[in-house]
């Protein structure tokens, strides 16, 4: 039977996702120890992909693809055979296409139907070669970025992973509702057990992404390093507050340097925005800075917004909609389609389009103009200028002017030390971005 992990202390295993009730030992009673190694570690990559598909709602299998290279040099040859004995028993296989990337590989209904829980295998000579080349494929470190890598030593950096599993152990289940519990456990074991991610995304958002963001808020609060809990210092309102400032032009970062070094269209669409933001009613713009300046934007906007949901859920409804019945509105929902309106095509969110219309005109028809250039440059924009804020101005100087030896983990608006630091880096951050903006930005510290 399926030896199932509740204890996640030893040093000599490798915790992975599995399907309840899933015999390996039968499974593979005909090959050695290596195969079924593999075929675990495979099947934990099916069920993650096949989580994070039920939770984008997505109907296909396009995310299941695997690549035979890619396989190869995480698993070496042994993938094949591994693959062919759990063929048709637990997965699917897609026919192989001329001219398509790869097939596909899915859990077939059965299944789909039956619950995810923790396995393990051994770290033997082949569960560690496994496991090394796993940490090698997936940290893909930038050199520019060794400041902040450094700090992701398994030696220092801990979660509580037996808590998280206590809370999400009996809601691990394939349906689209459920997925999100299982891709956050795999998300918080591979933190757990220092396998880490690490992505710059230079040529787009000049985004880090890593194994810190993401875990989520409340798994973040569960992390040590060397014994001492992490606090976050974020900017309030970041993205709305960045671009009321790019509005008026009051950011100094040298927008040549930032932007240039990787994509030059990204150069000539900021100088575009400028130029045309100059035509916009400067009264209205004051005031959609000062309320993100204030960080009310949210709730401003949420005064009516809340009202016009619930309004279009009754029409819906045949008027038969009763408030207590629905979660229509929090001050998060209206966040997020926000940022999403910001930064999608014109009438993909046309609440929030017409609601921000309705108090801002000239800047709803600006956001309208620019986009039609290319609506995915303003995320790109505002992304990179945040990242070059709280990588390279604020955590790459804090690292600087402590040599080192201040732990810093970065979550795009968000900066992470331990507690014993928390108030001179929120000191130091506070002058930065007054320096950069001309203005007292808000932070909050978590």
């Amino acid at each position: 039977m399926l030896e199932i992990e509740n204890d996640f202390t030893s040093t000599n295993k490798y915790y992975l996702l599995a399907i309840e009730n899933t015999n390996y030992n039968d499974l593979y009673k005909n090959h050695n120890e290596s195969y079924k190694t593999v075929g675990k570690c495979i099947l934990d990559e099916v069920i993650v992909r096949t989580a994070y598909n039920l939770n984008l709602k997505i109907n296909n299998h396009e995310n299941l693809r695997f690549n035979a290279q890619n396989l190869l040099k995480k698993y070496g040859n042994h993938y094949i055979k591994s693959l062919d004995v759990i063929i048709s028993k637990i997965l699917f296989r897609t026919t192989y296409v001329v001219g398509e990337r790869s097939r596909s590989y899915y859990l077939n209904d059965v299944n789909l139907k039956k619950r995810v829980v923790v396995t393990s295998f051994s770290l033997d000579t082949k569960g560690k070669n496994v496991i090394k080349k796993l940490k090698k494929i997936r940290s893909n470190q930038d050199s520019q970025l060794k400041f902040l890598n450094k700090f992701f030593d398994p030696r220092k950096l801990k979660i509580d992973i037996d808590s998280i599993y206590k809370e999400l152990k009996n809601q691990l289940e394939f349906n689209p509702e459920k997925a999100k519990y299982i891709i956050r456990l795999n998300n918080a074991l591979q933190f757990h057990q220092g396998v880490y991610i690490f992505k710059y995304d230079k040529l787009k958002t000049q985004r880090l992404y890593s194994s810190f963001t993401m875990l989520k808020k409340e798994d973040r609060k569960l992390v040590t390093y060397d014994g001492k809990r992490l606090l976050e210092i974020d900017i309030k309102n970041s993205i709305p507050t960045l671009f009321s400032l790019l509005l008026t032009n009051s950011i100094s970062i040298d927008y040549n340097i930032l932007f240039n070094k990787y994509n030059k269209s990204l150069y000539k669409y900021i100088l575009m925005f400028l130029e045309r933001a100059k035509g916009i009613d400067i009264v209205e713009v004051q005031e959609f800075q000062r309320l993100c300046l204030a960080g009310d934007i949210y709730e401003d906007i949420n005064l009516k917004y809340e009202r016009r949901i619930f309004n279009r859920i009754s029409y819906e409804n045949d008027f038969s909609a009763d408030e207590s019945d629905y979660d229509i509105d929090t001050r998060k929902s209206t966040k997020i389609d926000f940022i999403s309106m910001l930064f999608s095509k014109e009438g993909t969110y046309l609440d929030m389009e017409i609601e921000f219309e309705d108090k801002f005109p000239s800047i709803a028809n600006f956001l309208y103009e620019i986009k039609k250039e290319n609506y995915e440059y303003l995320s790109h924009i505002l992304f990179s200028i945040e990242s070059e804020i709280m990588i390279n101005l604020v955590a790459r100087k804090f690292n600087n002017l402590n040599r080192g030896r201040v732990p810093l983990f970065t979550i795009h608006d968000c900066i992470c030390t331990n507690e014993d630091n928390i108030s001179r880096l929120s000191d130091f951050m506070k002058e930065v971005l007054k320096r950069v903006t001309g203005h007292n930005i808000k932070l909050t510290v978590d």
